[in-house]
């Protein structure tokens, strides 16, 4: 499905219309939405970093634990992790 929307839409387009359907009252859009925005993020490279300070998430010291935003990062660095963790072909 990914790849079909990401040939649609473009990786730009793609994002804009992710972030429309994370505005959506509709839980399960907001789901998908979500999982593709994941996808996007690691299609693109992005490091775990990067996806912290995308999230404003190093701008809420006091309060992260509170933010919404912190459940995406984690998701992401466990896809992460387990997608790197797929690609590696032991040797020997």
């Amino acid at each position: 499905m990914f790849s079909i929307l990401r040939k649609r839409f473009g990786d730009e387009g793609l994002s804009n219309v992710v972030t429309s359907a994370t505005k959506l009252e509709s839980t399960s859009a907001k789901e998908i939405a979500e999982k593709l925005q994941l996808e996007i993020w690691r299609t693109n490279a992005k490091s775990s970093d990067g996806v912290f300070n995308l999230l404003k998430l190093n701008e809420k010291s006091d309060d992260i634990l509170q933010s919404s935003a912190l459940s995406t990062w984690v998701e992401y660095v466990l896809r992460l992790s387990s997608f790197k963790k797929d690609k590696f072909l032991p040797t020997g």
